[in-house]
């Protein structure tokens, strides 16, 4: 959806637009990983490849990675589009949410996993907020 709004808005597709959306797949792919490690001793047994059991003992860092990439993807499309101070704010909470949740994993439960998990919609939330107060702001100020 996010490509279709941004062309929506803008009438095409620019490379910001490309560099949110993969910094929502590698995000996507850091909160999955979470997700799996709840139940990655069934998924042995059931022999499902997880991308918890693909990263096996380097889970945190490979989610550390991931949260890393999409706040760097993020951070490059806010530049690349001229994002003020909102933006700005809203990724920085987005990182320090990430951040927290990375800090977390070290001997994850499968109850703490699903708390980080279910976490991630403030990540969203706090990054969705600033790119609106930003547009708002924008918006509000024009002349």
């Amino acid at each position: 959806g996010g490509l279709v709004g941004w062309s929506a808005v803008f009438g095409g597709l620019d490379a910001p637009a490309y560099l949110i959306y993969a910094a929502a797949i590698a995000w996507t792919i850091g909160y999955d990983t979470i997700y799996a490690l709840q139940d990655i001793e069934d998924d042995v047994i059931a022999g499902i490849k997880s991308s918890a059991r693909y990263f096996g003992t380097f889970n945190r860092e490979a989610i550390g990675a991931c949260f890393g990439l999409a706040v760097l993807l993020s951070a490059a499309a806010t530049w690349m589009a001229g994002g003020g101070i909102f933006a700005w704010l809203g990724i920085a909470a987005f990182a320090g949410h990430l951040g927290w949740q990375v800090a977390q994993i070290k001997g994850v439960t499968p109850t703490l996993a699903l708390k980080l998990f279910r976490s991630n919609w403030k990540a969203g939330l706090l990054l969705a907020a600033g790119f609106a107060l930003d547009a708002l702001g924008r918006y509000a100020f024009q002349s």
